[in-house]
C-alpha cells in the first residue's frame, strides 16, 4: 500500500478535506479485500491529524493494482501552525502509520487483522493556501 498522490478537495465546517489516494498492489495469486484502514496522519513533522477510521471494502483482483481514495480533513485550529511551520516551503511532508484489515480469497474468506501500512508523502503547500484563505483571512 503506497501513498500515490494527495489533494485539497474542498473545505467543510471541521476544515479542509484532503483527498489522500492509495495504490494498493496485490501481488498474491488470490483476490483479497480491504475491509477496514486505521491510520495516523502527521503533517509537517509534528502536526497528528484524527485518525482515520475508513472500511472502503474493495477487492482487490490477483496480481493488480486498485485506487482507492480516502478523504482526510485537516482542522482548522491546524492550518495555520501548518502554513507557517512551512514557510517557505513548496511542499509540506506528511506520514501515515496504521494498519489494514483484509480478507485473503473470496472463496476461503481468511481474515488478517493489523497488516501494518506506512508511507510518506507531500502535499503542496500553496493548494492548502489557496483552499484556506476564503475561511481564514490573512493567511500567507
Amino acid at each position: 500500500m503506497q501513498i500515490h498522490e494527495a489533494h485539497v478537495a474542498g473545505v467543510s465546517l471541521t476544515g479542509l478535506v484532503v483527498n489522500v489516494v492509495v495504490k494498493v498492489t496485490n501481488s498474491n495469486s488470490f483476490d483479497i479485500e480491504v475491509r477496514h484502514i486505521r491510520a495516523q496522519t502527521t503533517l509537517a513533522g509534528s502536526y497528528q491529524l484524527p485518525p482515520i477510521d475508513f472500511s472502503p471494502n474493495v477487492w482487490l483482483n490477483a496480481k493488480g493494482t486498485t485506487y482507492m481514495t480516502m478523504p482526510v480533513t485537516i482542522p482548522w485550529t491546524m492550518v495555520p501552525g501548518i502554513l507557517s511551520a512551512t514557510l517557505g516551503s513548496e511542499y509540506i511532508r506528511y506520514t501515515v502509520q496504521g494498519y489494514a484489515d483484509v480478507t485473503a480469497s473470496r472463496s476461503m474468506g481468511f481474515k488478517v487483522n493489523n497488516e501494518s501500512v506506512q508511507d510518506e508523502g507531500v502535499i503542496s503547500r500553496q493548494m492548502m493556501l489557496q483552499a484556506a484563505s476564503p475561511k481564514l483571512p490573512g493567511l500567507r
